[in-house]
């Protein structure tokens, strides 16, 4: 059968549909479809199937790869849900079609690797600028959640994306074959530029996942070329700075706990019992709970709170602050994190800025003093996991969150161990787990594993989490690929996400793992680029 085109025009058509799912990875769930449609409809178009089934037929790295979708259908088959099972096989589609399609076509050249890679650095570009426009636009609004800096995809993914970018332009820089042509000053001095936005980028995007993955990289690069080094003593030298980065980061990191936990000491036999005016002072000297060091519940007139608060501020001491918490509260709060007295000196000793950030929801000036970092990231954490520790709060914390989402996976496990709960039940053994146990998790809302090695699991049992770790793990080392650097660092990426992330759970999230994976698997990019 002939194509319904030229064989020229369907390569065109071909490319151009990778080319659309790329850049749109950042940006649009709809125009990622389309990319992929177009090159699933131009693949079933273009004829050629004896050529196709060719480069199918033997090729064990590919049907390896896909019994990642065949255990999912497997578990649909068995599942009682099969609304759930069905809409699991419509979103693990690009697991089957992006491999089939691309290793079923022609291979692609450098020049196309160029320009696809080139893409998609480009589309996570323009997204990084809009988010950074969004970021500085809300610097002082902290109603705004830091998730809402990436208002197209989950800011998790979205920092896999940026993380990616900057291996790809490391790796072009060090290849000089991809992205940026030649070896010209320009060239270099626009990668390091773009690294360097990346990584500033991050920071902005405040996704600790991509962070924590960032360096990770980083560090294995750094040990990497430490052994490459083949004077001992160089080589020994270069292990010992490795070493001590190592150290500085875990250090710095205890810092910022440390830091958290630190608190002043109150002498609360000798607390005041009126204020300035004469009235009187609310204690609760029982109460553990701190913000920024201080506690919390001492040094209280609510009287005058209320009077000199209503004076100076639009947003009413008795309603909410844009995030929808009592204001009254977060008043409280932020004026104990700035060690002042909450009566109506206190008050008078905020400024513009602080009402506005008391007004948006800031619950302390730690969220003032460091708008950019990610120290008020990790505080917002440590005060989930207190909260969890000493009251058994869950709901809003992300970190807490994912803990009891773990805790919950296991014990499904632990009851469905070998088939597990089928492709489309899974939802309802998470509700009725939640009901029985967790009663700070809305059992209604559908929270799932956020762990993809664990959700595997609970949804095809032991046989498809075997399964899933073969379907990943052993096609690259039948095509060699494990020397590749950016194949490894690729892995390295969605490898790590998968502990923290359902990351096969999304469109966008499996769009990305099976377009990237299919390309540096299947698309003869091995054999054009080697180890390098």
């Amino acid at each position: 059968m002939n194509g319904f085109l030229k064989p020229q025009w369907h390569e065109y058509v071909y490319v151009g549909g990778l080319f659309v799912s790329l850049v749109s990875l950042p940006f649009s769930e709809f125009l990622l479809s389309v990319g992929l449609i177009t090159i699933a409809v131009n693949w079933l178009l273009c004829g050629g199937w004896g050529e196709k089934v060719a480069r199918i037929k033997g090729n064990y790295p590919l049907l390896i790869f896909l019994l990642l979708y065949a255990s999912v259908v497997v578990g649909a088959l068995y599942s009682a849900n099969t609304g759930y099972a069905l809409s699991q096989l419509r979103l693990k589609l690009p697991l089957l079609l992006a491999p089939i399609v691309i290793a079923s076509s022609k291979g692609l050249g450098k020049q196309e690797f160029r320009w696809l890679f080139a893409s998609f650095v480009g589309g996570v570009l323009l997204a990084s600028g809009i988010s950074t426009v969004l970021f500085m636009r809300n610097y002082i609004d902290v109603s705004h959640d830091f998730r809402s800096v990436s208002p197209f995809i989950s800011h998790i993914r979205f920092s896999l994306m940026v993380v990616l970018s900057v291996v790809l332009l490391v790796w072009s820089f060090g290849t000089n074959r991809i992205l940026l042509s030649g070896q010209s000053a320009r060239g270099k001095g626009l990668t390091v530029l773009l690294v360097a936005w990346f990584l500033l980028f991050l920071v902005v995007l405040q996704s600790l996942t991509g962070l924590f993955i960032a360096g990770v990289l980083v560090l294995a690069a750094l040990l990497w070329m430490s052994l490459q080094i083949k004077e001992s003593l160089w080589r020994f030298s270069a292990l010992v700075g490795v070493t001590f980065l190592v150290l500085f980061m875990f250090s710095y990191a205890t810092h910022m706990v440390d830091r958290y936990f630190t608190k002043y000491y109150i002498d609360k036999s000798k607390l005041p019992s009126q204020t300035i005016n004469g009235n009187k002072y609310f204690h609760d000297t029982a109460s553990t709970q701190y913000e920024n060091g201080y506690p919390v519940w001492i040094n209280i007139c609510f009287s005058e709170l209320a009077t000199e608060w209503n004076k100076v501020a639009k947003t009413p001491y008795g309603g909410a602050d844009r995030m929808g918490q009592p204001l009254r509260i977060t008043l409280i709060r932020y004026m104990t994190s700035k060690g002042l007295r909450k009566d109506s000196v206190g008050v008078s000793q905020l400024d513009a800025t602080d009402i506005g950030m008391i007004e948006s929801g800031a619950t302390s000036v730690v969220f003032r003093e460091h708008r950019f970092g990610v120290y008020p990231r990790i505080y917002q954490l440590l005060w989930e996991v207190e909260q969890y520790l000493k009251a058994g709060q869950v709901s809003g914390s992300t970190l807490v969150q994912r803990f009891v989402f773990a805790k919950a996976s296991v014990a499904i496990i632990a009851d469905n161990l070998w088939l597990g709960t089928g492709t489309g039940d899974y939802r309802e053994a998470f509700r009725s787990y939640y009901l029985a146990n967790e009663p700070g998790i809305n059992p209604n809302v559908g929270f799932i594993s956020h762990n993809q090695y664990l959700f595997a699991w609970v949804t095809t049992g032991l046989w498809g989490f075997i399964v899933f770790l073969v379907g990943f793990v052993v096609p690259p080392v039948l095509l060699g690929l494990w020397r590749n650097r950016l194949f490894v660092a690729f892995m390295l990426i969605v490898g790590l996400s998968m502990l923290n992330e359902d990351t096969l759970e999304t469109h966008t999230g499996v769009s990305f793992v099976a377009i990237f994976i299919s390309l540096l698997l299947f698309s003869g990019f091995n054999s054009t680029f080697g180890d390098e």
